[in-house]
């Protein structure tokens, strides 16, 4: 596990979708702070990682669309493996079953996005089911297949798609790391984490600074590592859609 300082790296977070956003949102009808599905272009940077979330085609790599205040983050690249017996060798073998990352960021606390993507509950008519489930899980298609609502985790991942048929499971990360001082250009290496679901989330209060939360974001694909360089909004490479057998 490796750990970066917040002044080391920057990160976007966005919904594996090419043009819908989710924002937390207070619902007039009971008075509660709920999550709602927005249009991803309607988010400005202001707003995004601090009471919302765009899409990856938007702006995952656009300047200023980054989680402000964050402190640092915990980030774990393994892979879960098998092992194989030879007749005749007293080595093991390995095979590299699937990817296992997990990438836990901690920020200042001065905002709910995070605390209620990952433990509040989703606007009724945005929701595949009730409405009483986090948004954990990113977004799925509708029963009849002709929208996209924000999932509630009880579809398998592989199986959850979005109305074109894309994979669409979960939050896409791009952790973009410090350029060293020597390179040219200010375009550090990007991590990109596909289809994460929301882990574990905390939050650490003081009596004297700033209260922290911590969240997790987990993923079984491999990962992408592009550069930083960004052409309209987005990192290039960054924001293909995963495939069925990546997944």
């Amino acid at each position: 596990m490796a750990y970066y300082t917040g002044s080391d790296v920057k990160i976007w977070i966005a919904l594996e979708h090419d043009t819908k956003g989710i924002m937390v949102k207070n619902n007039a009808e009971t008075a509660e702070d709920v999550i709602q599905l927005t249009n991803s272009s309607d988010v400005t940077a202001a707003e995004s990682g601090v009471d919302s979330i765009g899409a990856m085609q938007d702006c995952l790599g656009e300047s200023g669309y980054n989680i402000p205040d964050v402190v640092g983050i915990d980030l774990a690249i393994g892979a879960q493996d098998e092992d194989i017996s030879y007749f005749g060798s007293k080595t093991m073998g390995k095979i590299k079953v699937k990817s296992d990352i997990q990438v836990t960021m901690t920020i200042k606390q001065k905002h709910r996005l995070f605390g209620m993507l990952a433990q509040g509950s989703v606007f009724s008519s945005d929701s595949v089911s009730d409405g009483a489930h986090s948004a954990r899980y990113g977004l799925i298609t509708n029963t009849a297949g002709t929208d996209d609502v924000i999932a509630d985790g009880t579809t398998d991942p592989k199986g959850t798609l979005d109305s074109d048929g894309n994979q669409c499971f979960g939050y896409r990360v791009a952790v973009m790391l410090k350029a060293p001082s020597t390179s040219p250009g200010d375009d550090g290496t990007v991590l990109i984490i596909r289809n994460a679901s929301i882990g574990e989330y905390t939050v650490t209060t003081s009596n004297d600074t700033v209260n922290e939360e911590s969240i997790q974001f987990v993923s079984m694909v491999d990962p992408l590592v592009v550069s930083g360089k960004v052409t309209g909004t987005k990192f290039d490479g960054a924001t293909t859609f995963t495939t069925a057998a990546e997944m």
